[in-house]
């Protein structure tokens, strides 16, 4: 990793360090957090205490890179190249918070079913 320093001249290059520094430890977070969530909310079934800890952990995530994503849009961030990463895990990490915490019920998701897949309509399960 280069180390930008500011010169009397510029700090531009100090600037673009700061926010991709920004991006990558906060994406790696969201990465860790996901693997923490796959192993306990799928793979396992979760504690009550780590769906409360799911629910705030999430939340302060998603808040984190939503400013993330705000500060990086601007026409002028010298790191507008990391946003489509950025979206992506937004919108990663909402589907653990919605599958964790505002999960589809069953008649919901047999509605879907039979919408999406019409000709398995009325087919039991076993």
């Amino acid at each position: 990793m280069s180390t930008a320093v500011a010169t009397a001249d510029s700090f531009s290059g100090t600037l673009a360090e700061m926010a991709r520094r920004n991006v990558e430890s906060t994406l790696a977070a969201s990465d860790q957090f996901r693997r923490w969530h796959r192993e306990n909310f799928i793979v396992k079934r979760p504690t009550l205490e780590q769906v409360a800890e799911h629910k705030v952990d999430v939340r302060i995530l998603l808040l984190m890179l939503r400013w993330l994503q705000a500060t990086i849009a601007d026409p002028g961030s010298p790191a507008r190249d990391l946003l489509p990463r950025i979206e992506a895990m937004i919108r990663l990490l909402e589907d653990c918070s919605q599958s964790a915490h505002d999960p589809m019920d069953e008649v919901e998701a047999e509605k879907l079913l039979s919408e999406v897949f019409p000709e398995c309509t009325g087919i039991s399960k076993s």
